[in-house]
């Protein structure tokens, strides 16, 4: 994501009057470090900014939701440890229907544009109800034995 994308979301979700804390991974783009680290958050929200990170993992165990592009690898991560997911800015295409497949399984909504994700950020955080649907959307919508199931169908033909 470019930074001026990433400024945008940050000021709309940061706002709003449910108290929250943003871990925001940067990766290898220091331009965005250096922004986010000097980033002000209203006093009910705590920002965390890293930079490159190689425990992933614990930081998305630690999460309620993720707000992410959904690229391939990115959103099959996320399904896979059941986070609900806010989508933003897919490049058209495969993203696109990355985004249309979580969507349609309950695991996750789309934002069209900052405002919007606010928006939506507000209604989940504030709805345990259906954070615990979109997790459990989430579980149903991976294949755990995704790579036997290939391996069967290569092997029957």
């Amino acid at each position: 994501m470019k930074v001026k994308q990433v400024d945008a979301i940050l000021r709309h979700v940061s706002h709003g009057d449910v108290p929250k804390q943003i871990l925001l991974v940067a990766g290898k783009n220091r331009e965005l470090l250096n922004k986010l680290e000097k980033f002000t958050v209203p006093s009910h929200t705590t920002l965390r900014a890293f930079g490159f990170v190689t425990d992933i993992e614990k930081l998305m165990s630690i999460s309620d939701l993720i707000i992410t592009k959904p690229g391939g690898l990115t959103i099959s991560e996320r399904l896979v440890k059941n986070l609900p997911i806010l989508m933003v800015f897919p490049i058209p295409g495969q993203e696109e229907r990355n985004a249309d497949y979580v969507v349609s399984s309950g695991a996750g909504v789309k934002a069209h544009d900052p405002l919007d994700l606010e928006y939506k950020i507000q209604n989940i955080l504030q709805n345990p109800d259906l954070l615990k649907s979109m997790r459990e959307s989430a579980a149903a919508a991976i294949y755990p034995d995704a790579a036997e199931r290939i391996i069967q169908k290569v092997l029957q033909e």
